[in-house]
């Protein structure tokens, strides 16, 4: 938004410079403010206007700063308070406050309910991890491997026949098998 502003011995000018001498023109100059504070000065006369005591170019806007001095035909300085200043995006401003209102609105009662809602609740305690139970195999009966043993015993004893030496020293003789890991 912009708001430009005209400075002249016309009533009908913004800012009216008396003058009965007519030095001044009926609008002798204006001025251009824009929404983001920056001033533009067009000068508009027959006698000149001055910045800093420096004659502007007729017809040609210049940027100038509230710090300048500005002079009409050098018989009057502008009161730079006549010049409101540019309310700088008032619309943006409030916007940015409502909606940082209501993000911290929102964080008060989101907090408020998470401290209601824990109030209500019984507090829990904590409890001990319980540990798995340890599983102890069952141990396996002891194995024994058992390896068959046969024992021969002589048969009941026969009546003697002729027999030859060693059939008879065989028959009388006792064979174990033995087992050597016992």
């Amino acid at each position: 938004m912009k708001k430009i502003y005209t400075i002249g011995r016309d009533e009908g000018c913004d800012i009216v410079i008396p003058d009965n001498t007519d030095i001044i023109s009926r609008l002798h100059a204006t001025i251009r403010v824009e929404s983001n504070g920056k001033i533009f000065l067009t000068d508009q006369s027959r006698n000149g206007t001055y910045v800093n005591g420096m004659k502007m170019s007729s017809n040609v806007e210049i940027p100038v700063s509230r710090k300048d001095v500005v002079s009409f035909a050098h018989i009057y300085n502008l009161d730079w308070s006549l010049i409101p200043f540019q309310k700088k995006n008032t619309l943006r401003t409030m916007l940015v406050v409502v909606m940082s209102l209501a993000v911290l609105t929102g964080i008060a009662l989101g907090t408020k309910y998470l401290y209601d809602n824990n109030q209500q609740v019984a507090p829990v305690e904590p409890q001990p991890i319980a540990e798995p139970p340890t599983v102890i195999p069952e141990p396996e009966p002891d194995t024994v491997i058992v390896r068959d043993t046969v024992v021969v015993k002589p048969e009941a004893p026969v009546p003697p026949k002729q027999e030859n030496k060693d059939t008879i020293k065989a028959n009388k003789t006792k064979e174990e098998i033995y087992d050597p890991i016992y």
